[in-house]
């Protein structure tokens, strides 16, 4: 028996990204197009047998119509068998993007809740939908593919998408497939070759693809303390930064100092996004006896409870038009 499989999870085409800069977002979904070819460049170049996408296609909320003839055209034009296995969030969807073409007998698309085994050269593969109730037919198997959240343990290999549940510890014999897009900041993004000869154990080679998505970077706010010094670091890093880069804003809030969106700053780029949500409050003490308007609102908003981050710029926003009334 032999076999080679490539196979990729999450190219997530025509994603939104709301959580990104609406440039990156949109560079994003250019990537995911590239990758798209890329993949099907390397399925030609390495004379793959099949190629397995687990889950994370395309966005099904969101794809256009136009995306969905694209990728018939390409995933149907590959001298292989193509096998795409929807993902949890897929199989909630109530719309399958697919429905609206006609797809060659090369490409199969696999039902949330099956579970069956397919052959690639000479090779036979378990595969478990997210929704499957019971085991495919595992005999002559050599691995089980999956995108179930909560694999059966089995004594076969499990190729499984990265994204599920971290309480599903990966055996050693496991290996997860992480999405290829899955935002700014990401470098590059990888996918698994399987090999399987006839008296050999199914062997993985990791193929690196050139999309670029950008790189991380950081900024620490424990030595801020007025908003001016923040904003001129964060221009000048931005000015800094490639496409789809990934700026991250971490540390410790200095009791005045403000962050977003009560920190009057807009990014100079649309095309990498900063990322404020790794950040530490920290507010500021009074004497008991102080009772000037000053001391009360910080002893009403100070301290640990909820909404910290909202009490906090509340707080220095307070404190600053206090400060700038007594200094006029």
């Amino acid at each position: 028996m032999s076999a080679r499989i490539l196979v990729v999870a999450g190219l997530n085409l025509d994603k939104a990204w709301p959580e990104e800069a609406v440039g990156a977002a949109r560079g994003l979904r250019e990537a995911s197009v590239g990758l798209l070819m890329e993949v099907a460049q390397q399925c030609i170049d390495k004379r793959v047998d099949g190629l397995v996408i687990l889950g994370g296609l395309w966005d099904p909320t969101t794809v256009r119509r136009s995306t969905v003839g694209d990728v018939r055209t390409v995933l149907g034009s590959l001298p292989c068998t193509v096998l795409v296995v929807p993902s949890e969030q897929e199989a909630e969807s109530n719309f399958a993007p697919q429905a609206l073409d006609e797809w060659p007998s090369t490409v199969r698309w696999m039902a949330a809740d099956a579970s069956t085994a397919v052959v690639f050269g000479d090779t036979r593969f378990a595969v478990r939908g997210p929704r499957a109730s019971s085991l495919p037919p595992l005999d002559g198997v050599v691995a089980m593919l999956t995108t179930h959240p909560s694999p059966p343990g089995t004594h076969l290999p499990l190729i499984r998408s990265a994204d599920l549940p971290a309480s599903q510890t990966p055996r050693p014999s496991d290996l997860s497939i992480a999405p290829l897009v899955e935002g700014t900041g990401r470098s590059r993004s990888e996918g698994v070759l399987f090999s399987h000869g006839s008296n050999s154990h199914l062997q993985s080679e990791v193929v690196t693809f050139t999309q670029p998505l950008g790189s991380t970077r950081h900024l620490a706010l424990d030595n801020f303390r007025d908003n001016a010094a923040l904003t001129a670091a964060l221009d000048d890093l931005l000015s800094q930064c490639e496409r789809l880069d990934r700026v991250v804003v971490s540390g410790i809030v200095a009791p005045r100092l403000l962050v977003p969106p009560a920190l009057p700053w807009q990014p100079s780029r649309e095309d990498v996004t900063v990322d404020w949500n790794d950040l530490d409050f920290r507010f500021p003490t009074t004497k008991t006896e102080d009772r000037t308007v000053a001391a009360e609102l910080i002893r009403r908003l100070s301290g640990a409870g909820p909404n910290e981050a909202r009490r906090h710029q509340a707080l220095a926003l307070a404190l600053s038009s206090l400060e700038s009334e007594e200094a006029s």
